[in-house]
């Protein structure tokens, strides 16, 4: 008789205990949780259809608007004259930031020491100048984190992506592509991602030998920078 009371106890409490409602931070990370799931799938939507439709030959291919050295320029203003230099176009970018947004710096170059630290000096060149949050993202594995808030997120983002030829490519098994093609498919199928939800960016593409392409593109965020302080884009609080 006693055991059937304590069951009867125990079968009475787990009753109460399931009534109670889940507490709020449970009921809020769900939340969240649901909603970044349902974002994400929106996400890695487009960017693998693009990166599908690139592959097989179905993205129309984009001319540059401008070829200046080892640099060429896409996804920039449609408006802008021919004549407008690879860093008067940066400018335009930087000059685009509006007050607490950040600045990313999205690559696809080749991983080496020395593009590594490039790609560090440029970021912080471009924090301590414009006196704003920075970001680096490493592509393409930033697209599965950093990348899913640069497009599901708020249009709070300046944009800089880098791709360059790459100096080694190795063919993929079982496929009739190889892996630089497939990385630039990835690329430009982020490019489009962000381009069809209205973000601000710009591409720079590095042509050639990368060893020559690097003075060149340090030299243009330099005076990409200079021009746009020089044109009220400064720090602003």
């Amino acid at each position: 008789e006693q055991t059937a009371q304590d069951e009867g106890h125990q079968l009475a409490l787990a009753g109460r205990q399931g009534m109670e409602p889940l507490p709020l931070e449970v009921r809020a990370h769900a939340v969240v949780e649901a909603l970044l799931f349902v974002r994400r799938r929106e996400v890695l939507g487009d960017r693998d259809a693009a990166r599908v439709a690139y592959v097989f030959g179905d993205l129309p291919a984009e001319g540059p608007l401008i070829v200046e050295g080892a640099i060429s320029v896409y996804g920039a203003a449609q408006g802008q004259p021919a004549s407008v230099s690879v860093a008067e176009r940066l400018s335009t970018l930087f000059r685009q930031r509006r007050p607490h947004d950040y600045v990313a710096v999205l690559s696809f170059l080749p991983r080496t020491e020395p593009l590594d630290q490039l790609l560090q000096e440029l970021r912080n060149r471009i924090g301590e100048r414009l006196s704003c949050a920075t970001m680096l993202g490493i592509g393409p594995r930033y697209l599965h984190s950093t990348g899913q808030l640069y497009k599901g997120g708020p249009d709070d983002g300046v944009f800089l992506l880098l791709t360059g030829d790459d100096p080694v490519d190795l063919p993929i098994p079982g496929a009739s592509w190889t892996f630089s093609i497939l990385k630039q498919a990835q690329a430009l199928g982020d490019l489009q991602a962000l381009q069809q939800r209205g973000r601000r960016l710009l591409r720079l593409h590095l042509r050639g030998p990368l060893d020559g392409a690097v003075p060149q593109l340090r030299q243009v965020v330099d005076d990409a920078l200079a021009a746009a302080l020089a044109k009220g884009a400064g720090a602003r609080l």
